[in-house]
């Protein structure tokens, strides 16, 4: 088995994986990636705009190996915009977690 790292960043923000996970294959690595992109994303909270998160994954030689990105546009429509007072802190709180390991809600 190799070793993967799984590496984070938004607009804001972005966390390095020191500690990896072992994983079967490179297919295997894409398919968890896509997991912590859909985790991290789903605690994320949606404000009016375009919030983007882009994954890479490297490694045991500390090589970028596949690149990951999620997208997610909001848009009110004829509704004040939502209190975004401490998104960004939540943000960084996500991210601070390390993507290898799952985000609590």
């Amino acid at each position: 088995m190799a070793r993967y790292y799984f590496d984070l960043r938004d607009a804001c923000f972005a966390v390095s994986d020191s500690v990896g996970e072992e994983h079967l294959s490179p297919q295997a690595a894409s398919e968890r990636v896509a997991q912590i992109l859909s985790q991290v994303a789903g605690d994320l909270p949606l404000e009016q705009g375009c919030k983007s998160i882009l994954a890479s994954v490297r490694d045991e030689a500390d090589r970028v190996v596949f690149t990951a990105a999620l997208s997610i546009a909001g848009h009110w429509h004829d509704h004040p915009e939502p209190d975004a007072a401490g998104a960004h802190d939540r943000v960084a709180e996500l991210l601070s977690m390390g993507a290898s390991r799952p985000v609590a809600a």
